[in-house]
């Protein structure tokens, strides 16, 4: 299945033309990998020994038809999540931005960002499993409480432990006026 690409004339109108391969019927001419090519290529990072100045290596892979066919658009929370993550970079960018280029720039980026997000509803993704967040919140909660309970215990016992230290306190200075009282009554009876 030959590729289509589109030119466009001196004219502006689009011609047609298949692009010729040259390679004939070999391994790239598979229906796995020519279903990939049409779909996608997808980069997994390659983990090399970390060698000082490099950045991280990355690794084509191909990806089958019926793998591909499992893939489903990405989900709204992660669309949410991508449209956050753009526009805190534009906020960042725009903030190191001089006056004078500022509106330019600004555009420019929210084109940026139009254009990724027109893409980013038609994308597919590994289905992967989510995690059930009502139970997490739920924990979540019960962690909560339990860490409102434990802080109201150690009040608690704060106000305690003060009140016997008061309490030990005064029972001390009974004693030592019963010890005062005690040598002068037996210094007394010496006499």
């Amino acid at each position: 299945m030959p590729k289509v690409i589109k030119k466009t004339t001196s004219t502006g109108k689009k011609s047609h033309q298949k692009a010729s391969t040259s390679r004939s019927r070999n391994r790239s001419d598979s229906p796995i990998v020519r279903t990939a090519v049409n779909v996608s290529q997808i980069s997994k990072p390659k983990r090399k020994k970390a060698r000082s100045g490099d950045d991280e290596m990355f690794k084509e892979r191909t990806v089958s038809a019926r793998t591909f066919s499992h893939w489903k658009p990405i989900t709204k929370s992660s669309q949410a999540l991508l449209v956050q993550t753009i526009d805190s970079a534009i906020i960042s960018v725009l903030s190191e931005t001089s006056s004078v280029a500022y509106s330019d720039v600004r555009d420019v980026l929210n084109n940026l960002k139009k254009r990724i997000l027109d893409k980013s509803r038609n994308l597919k993704a590994p289905a992967t499993k989510r995690p059930k967040f009502n139970t997490l919140e739920a924990a979540c909660q019960k962690l909560e409480s339990e860490v409102v309970e434990a802080l109201n215990q150690e009040e608690q016992l704060s106000e305690m432990v003060e009140q016997m230290t008061r309490t030990v306190q005064e029972k001390e200075e009974i004693l030592e006026e019963l010890e005062k009282a005690a040598s002068k009554t037996k210094k007394k009876s010496q006499l």
